[in-house]
């Protein structure tokens, strides 16, 4: 009876819409990761499944008008709830059997108010095999 209750609530979550602009679409396993900021904010956000990985499937990211979002796609993305990662903060419930909506293609004149103004990306001492100063350690995370 429980397992049943939880899948109610599954579906029945209240959906909040996140409009954001698209900077990212990506393959991501055997699906795809979506990420961008949010217009209002400039928060990142990024939806993610409920799968293993939070892969998301072309179902679940194709527009209304059955395309997939492109950088620069200023698109709503109806959400449930937070779900952080360790690393990625900015992770959200996609709601199920609700289609992304793309209002309208961001203006390169709008661009520069979504850059972070930050001093650096990566602490310099963490690289991967292929890069250098290309990836931050679990602990400054926290």
């Amino acid at each position: 009876m429980r397992f049943f209750l939880w899948i109610k609530k599954l579906f029945q979550s209240d959906i909040i819409h996140k409009e954001i602009v698209c900077l990212a679409n990506s393959r991501k396993y055997s699906g795809f990761c979506l990420a961008g900021k949010e217009i209002s904010t400039g928060q990142w956000i990024r939806p993610v499944s409920r799968q293993e990985n939070g892969q998301l499937s072309r179902r679940q990211i194709r527009c209304q008008d059955n395309l997939l979002p492109q950088p620069l796609d200023v698109i709503s993305v109806p959400l449930t709830t937070q779900a952080p990662h360790l690393y990625q903060k900015e992770n959200f419930f996609i709601a199920e059997r609700k289609k992304i909506i793309k209002n309208r293609i961001l203006s390169f004149s709008e661009l520069s108010n979504l850059c972070d103004d930050v001093p650096r990306l990566w602490i310099n001492g963490y690289s991967s095999y292929n890069g250098v100063n290309d990836r931050i350690p679990l602990k400054p995370t926290d």
